[in-house]
């Protein structure tokens, strides 16, 4: 074969061959996105660490903190649920997952803090700050208030009762104050994955069609996440184009921390936002 041809299938394969970055984020699912049963008295959550795109779980250490946040009549409540945690396995990593008592209606914010994450590939710590909110028994009150967490997105526009094409806007906030010009990344979690099934294997590319857990081809190697800016009060919008679980998180530099050998590395503190939207074709229908 010449070397021409030698070059051009090479060429080609790297075109077929998509490099797709790794990402990850926190992840924090409740069990229903919406209470709006009075006979269910509980919520379960699963807490955790996942790629969004490709549906794969990452192991996560047990939380360093579990809050739960609910407003009625204009007063807030706060509850720690830390020690109810059990481990589990969610998207074939380790995780942890509770079951919430739900007293009464209200929008309930759940927010769980990792532990800082050594991460030798990228050679630094990472810390998620992972918040959600799910209404309980027909409430919307306090959907808007600020979970006071240092880096946090605060909700500008509902983050329930969605259906895909709608817009989701935040403001982008530390220690109160907006944060201009910063750099935002948003994912949609893999509806193919299942929370309760192993990770998918290489091979599962050349799989039947009968495969329900098959990695995703992406476009290109910019599809797995999205990126926009805030802008000058820290204020963003990005229109969600299909249904599922989405999630948007920014992240900021703290206080180094020592590496396994003792060598002081930065620290990155990545606060999320995750949302649900419904299908838009599906309005109507009984869940």
């Amino acid at each position: 074969m010449h070397l021409s041809r030698i070059l051009l299938t090479l060429g080609l394969l790297a075109v077929l061959v998509i490099p797709a970055r790794a990402s990850d984020f926190g992840l924090l699912l409740p069990e229903n996105h919406i209470v709006d049963s009075p006979e269910q008295k509980s919520l379960r959550l699963t807490l955790g660490a996942v790629d969004p795109f490709f549906g794969r779980g990452i192991p996560l250490e047990r939380p360093q903190a579990f809050t739960v946040l609910r407003q009625h009549d204009g007063i807030l409540d706060r509850s720690e649920h830390l020690s109810v945690l059990e481990e589990t396995t969610a998207y074939g990593a380790k995780a942890w997952t509770t079951e919430v008592t739900l007293p009464s209606a209200g929008v309930y914010h759940f927010i769980m803090q990792s532990k800082a994450i050594w991460q030798p590939e990228k050679n630094r710590f990472m810390q998620y700050t992972v918040r959600v909110q799910v209404p309980v028994y027909g409430s919307s009150e306090g959907w808007d208030i600020p979970s006071n967490t240092g880096l946090e997105i605060l909700p500008m526009s509902r983050p329930f009762g969605m259906t895909s094409g709608m817009s989701f806007t935040g403001q982008l906030l530390l220690d109160g104050k907006p944060v201009s010009g910063a750099l935002l990344e948003i994912a949609r979690l893999n509806p193919v994955a299942r929370i309760d099934m192993p990770p998918a294997t290489p091979d599962n590319g050349k799989a039947s069609k009968g495969k329900k857990n098959k990695i995703p081809v992406p476009l290109s190697s910019f599809q797995p996440v999205q990126e926009l800016k805030t802008d000058s009060q820290g204020v963003f919008t990005f229109t969600c184009p299909m249904p599922g679980w989405w999630v948007f998180a920014s992240d900021t530099e703290s206080d180094p921390l020592k590496d396994p050998e003792g060598n002081l590395k930065p620290l990155r503190c990545k606060t999320e936002f995750w949302i649900y939207l419904d299908d838009s074709a599906a309005t109507g229908k009984k869940r």
